[in-house]
């Protein structure tokens, strides 16, 4: 099973994922592999990506400002070809934040030295 999430970023951002997966699944953004799917098999993948407690795949990457593709190739490792006797699914969760720009950094820092300097000049 493929799964496909198109969305655009209006400014240079950072994008976590937390996945998971029954029974595991490669993760690609922009036609990268990010995550190879891990086909060690029990009852679910042995580590990332997995479905068990702790055995997420985690993506924490610096993006671009553009229209992005997230690509995950679910994998089930199972006897059965039937859904019903033997399912597969996909997990994730994550948040795209806004990296700040290094002139409104430049400003805060400035601002939080005005404040400093202000406070010692009233206690001097």
């Amino acid at each position: 099973m493929t799964v496909v999430e198109e969305f655009e970023v209006f400014a240079d951002s950072y994008l976590h994922l937390d996945i998971w997966a029954d029974d595991t699944a490669a993760v690609w953004l922009d036609a990268a592999l990010l995550i190879a799917a891990n086909m060690s098999q029990n009852v679910c993948a042995d580590g990332a990506i997995g479905c068990e407690p702790g055995e997420n795949g985690i993506v924490d990457q610096i993006l671009a400002i553009g229209v992005h593709t997230l690509t995950f190739v679910v994998h089930q490792a199972g006897t059965y070809t039937d859904p019903k006797f033997n399912p597969f699914g996909l997990l994730y969760s994550g948040e795209l934040v806004a990296v700040p720009e290094p002139g409104s950094l430049g400003l805060l820092g400035a601002g939080l030295l005005g404040i400093a300097f202000a406070r010692r000049k009233k206690t001097t």
